[in-house]
């Protein structure tokens, strides 16, 4: 075992002019587990070595209703390079040069070491940051509930940074939470910057775009949230963005359609003679197969039924839009369009008739040569 410190708690301190961090704890087998930093009131010097706070974390860190005023050049007000860290209420900054208000994790070409962060922010104040507002080293992770990011007034800056999220551990961004600039800009006009999606919008999606740092472009960034149907009492949880399955949807049999609100469609499952098929309708009544072939058509084909009855090879059917000429063609063998009507037993029929002379025919296949 190690000689790390268990139970590490402070509250209600007050650090001012600090030259160094105010609380910095070691890594490895020092390092301190089940920590506790409440109410902890920081104020650093300008040419402070160290960030304000500084730990190695474990899985059990939780500042709460702590402020980091001023940060030192280049330093961070809060600064976790490992473990899980819950931060509840905690406030920052009041001013800094090149100041970031937290930085989570470690990555090699920086610190020597990756070390990774799992990070939880909750009802915090991240403002006046003339760096970074947040940013998540290596695989470093976050959470964002009730949390407000505040750009200053003047500058370039990334309130959010992620170097690298895969997308099955992306975070949360809460409806609560936001991002502002009181006049500041941001890096690349992008608030966000991540190399992989940095997590998730639930509630809204305030952020339609993120900075993609391995493309080195925008890429969209989707949400979930609830909304109102136009033109109906019916609310819906909306997916904003583009929509992925991984895996299997399951749908339940019904054995009608039901009318849908107006300006939209449904789509559902229904059992017809022991076989279920996916429907669409858009009116309640006229109701449409969807998980069958159905016709298909290009310039030079035209297909019906389950798509298999095509008229393809020698046959093709072809519609020329500035002539206004639908056009059948084959080589040989009479081509014709024929109109069927069974009550009456009618045929009629639009064809060649190779011969000689050769001929056009219009009429009839059942009685009536021509009409």
């Amino acid at each position: 075992g190690g000689n790390g410190v268990f139970n590490l708690t402070f509250r209600n301190l007050r650090f001012n002019d600090v030259g160094g961090s105010a609380v910095k704890t070691e890594s490895g087998a020092n390092a301190a587990f089940t920590v506790l930093l409440e109410g902890l009131d920081v104020d650093q010097q300008t040419s402070a070595l160290g960030s304000g706070i500084d730990l190695w974390g474990s899985n059990d860190t939780t500042l709460l209703r702590c402020y980091v005023h001023n940060v030192g050049t280049n330093q961070a007000a809060y600064r976790v390079r490992s473990g899980s860290v819950t931060m509840i209420g905690c406030n920052g900054i009041d001013g800094g040069d090149t100041a970031s208000w937290g930085v989570f994790g470690n990555v090699l070409a920086e610190d020597g070491t990756d070390n990774y962060c799992r990070v939880n922010l909750i009802g915090c104040n991240v403002e006046a940051f003339t760096n970074y507002g947040v940013r998540c080293k290596a695989g470093s992770f976050a959470n964002f509930f009730s949390t407000q990011f505040i750009a200053p007034s003047s500058g370039t800056v990334t309130p959010i940074k992620f170097d690298y999220v895969t997308n099955d551990q992306a975070g949360i961004f809460d409806a609560l939470s936001g991002i502002i600039s009181l006049g500041a800009t941001y890096t690349n006009s992008q608030a966000v910057h991540s190399d992989g999606m940095p997590f998730v919008q639930i509630g809204h999606r305030e952020l339609t775009t993120f900075r993609d740092t391995n493309a080195g472009a925008s890429a969209t960034l989707p949400g979930l949230y609830g909304s109102r149907i136009t033109g109906s009492q019916n609310y819906a949880m909306t997916h904003g963005g583009y929509q992925k399955l991984a895996g299997h949807l399951a749908m339940e049999e019904q054995s009608s359609p039901v009318t849908p609100p107006s300006n939209t469609g449904f789509l559902y499952a229904k059992d017809v003679g022991g076989v279920t098929g996916l429907y669409w309708t858009s009116d309640g009544v006229a109701e449409r197969r969807v998980d069958q072939g159905s016709a298909s058509l290009t310039a030079t084909r035209i297909g019906f039924g389950d798509g298999t009855n095509t008229m393809t090879g020698s046959a093709n059917l072809t519609y020329d839009d500035s002539a206004k000429a639908l056009t059948l063609t084959r080589a040989g063998a009479n081509p014709a369009i024929y109109v069927t009507d069974t009550t009456n037993t009618i045929t009629a029929r639009l064809g060649t008739l190779a011969g000689a002379p050769d001929r056009a025919i219009v009429g009839s296949d059942t009685n009536d040569d021509f009409v």
